[in-house]
């Protein structure tokens, strides 16, 4: 209740300084030399035409961070298991690497499993709101569950992305083991000091 008091308090707060900029654009309008804050007509006009497409944008960008992310995460998700399934990227003899069983092992760590999990989380969390709802769990169980059933995707994916980020240094050494330093083509030349 006190979350909904402090939204209410908000609102009226914003809808009060929109009522005040709005009187003031008025008031400038009609006497631009007796107005009491020395505002620029121009910046005035901008502004005004401006707030309907900021509001919009803010609006359709929340609408599009809240709802639609998850599932374009998860639709991805099931394109790539899809992909990986067509190139045969789990099959040993399909890899062509100097280390098979390494590309195997991060193909299936970071490519299929995080997918995985990612294409079954939507079908485990209907499970899950199923059983909440047939347990008595009350409407805030559902609620909370089906909720948290909806933006598991995207925790799967920043947990992947960090997985990626702390393989970086193994996958630089595995890069520098194909090719050691002493045996790349570099080109020293002596530089004189004046």
């Amino acid at each position: 209740m006190p979350v909904l008091l402090y939204i209410l308090k908000a609102f009226c707060c914003f809808s009060q300084f929109f009522v005040y900029i709005c009187i003031e654009y008025r008031n400038i309008a009609e006497n631009p030399k007796e107005s009491r804050h020395n505002l620029n007509l121009k910046s005035m006009n901008k502004l005004a035409e401006s707030l309907v497409p900021a509001l919009i944008h803010a609006l359709y960008s929340i609408v599009y961070l809240l709802f639609v992310i998850p599932f374009d995460l998860w639709s991805k998700a099931v394109v790539r298991l899809a992909e990986q399934r067509e190139k045969g990227s789990l099959r040993i003899a399909s890899i062509n690497s100097p280390w098979p069983f390494f590309s195997l092992i991060k193909t299936l760590l970071i490519e299929f499993l995080f997918d995985f999990f990612i294409f079954l989380s939507y079908f485990v969390g209907i499970l899950m709101v199923i059983v909440v709802m047939f347990n008595d769990g009350g409407f805030l169980g559902f609620v909370a569950t089906l909720v948290g059933a909806y933006y598991v995707p995207v925790g799967l994916s920043l947990a992947r992305d960090f997985f990626q980020l702390l393989l970086l240094p193994f996958a630089k050494f595995l890069s520098w083991c194909r090719k050691p330093a002493q045996y790349m083509d570099l080109n020293v030349q002596k530089r004189e000091i004046m």
